[in-house]
């Protein structure tokens, strides 16, 4: 008979496994845990769970191998990537490859916590059917995390995805970085805190020098909400590899598998 679990974590370090158990149990979350990619798919073949937290870097099926066969075998169960050995290209390809979430190692127990209720949020999102926040056409799309939109003066828009914002609840402060900052793609270049005082971090769809923050979210963060493809923008940029970067985002509508 097939159990039911909030959560399975795939990856070979039990350190990983062990801290993973003890903290989302601490917070209500049921873990099931499996120690290489065969035994992930096996147990995702078997039983049912509401989010996979997925290693990139194993001995067998290395993370990318695995996030294609589950995307194909379980298409309903949302996968987060992590990785001890981060970087951009793993940030980036892991969204661009139907990943929800991506989290470097070491995280905090914050961190963790924020990137799992994300993540069990989206499950409830798609098993209501309530997946219909998809990037408006002429918006690029980072995943389901953030966007970017060019500008007829080669500066571009940047800002959260409705989606990702819906899987926070309500927003009660965005954190901006500095105006004149580069932001690098695949990189944290907002935080946003909710109502649980989570704070969320929001990846770079592109790489840029800032021109203008939205000095709007700082007296009134629900326009995030309100309007995330309009007011509710982050920063004007100057992009620096637009070309480049622009063939690891999506035009409009949700994420396709690309593995």
């Amino acid at each position: 008979m097939s159990k039911q679990y909030d959560l399975l974590v795939i990856d070979d370090e039990p350190v990983v496994l062990d801290a993973v158990v003890r903290v989302c149990g601490a917070h209500g979350v049921s873990v099931d845990v499996a120690p290489d990619s065969h035994a992930g798919l096996h147990r995702l073949q078997a039983n049912r769970y509401r989010l996979v937290l997925c290693d990139i870097m194993m001995p067998d099926l290395d993370g990318f191998q695995l996030l294609g066969r589950m995307l194909t075998q379980s298409p309903d169960t949302p996968v987060v990537m992590t990785t001890g050995y981060s970087t951009i290209e793993h940030a980036v390809r892991s969204l661009s490859s139907g990943a929800i979430g991506y989290l470097p190692k070491p995280f905090t127990e914050e961190e963790l916590i924020s990137t799992v209720q994300r993540g069990l949020n989206f499950s409830t999102m798609i098993r209501a059917g309530n997946l219909d926040a998809a990037c408006p056409d002429h918006y690029y799309a980072l995943g389901f995390i953030s966007w970017a939109k060019l500008e007829e003066t080669g500066a571009a828009l940047i800002g959260a995805a409705d989606l990702f914002l819906k899987t926070i609840g309500t927003v009660k402060e965005v954190r901006l970085v500095s105006p004149q900052e580069e932001i690098v793609q695949g990189t944290t270049c907002a935080r946003i805190a909710s109502m649980t005082d989570l704070l969320h971090d929001v990846l770079a769809p592109i790489s840029g020098k800032i021109l203008e923050i939205n000095t709007r979210l700082k007296s009134d963060a629900g326009i995030l909400q309100r309007d995330p493809y309009g007011q509710g923008w982050l920063y004007r940029v100057v992009p620096e590899d637009i070309e480049y970067e622009m063939k690891q985002l999506s035009v409009g509508g949700l994420v396709e598998n690309k593995e």
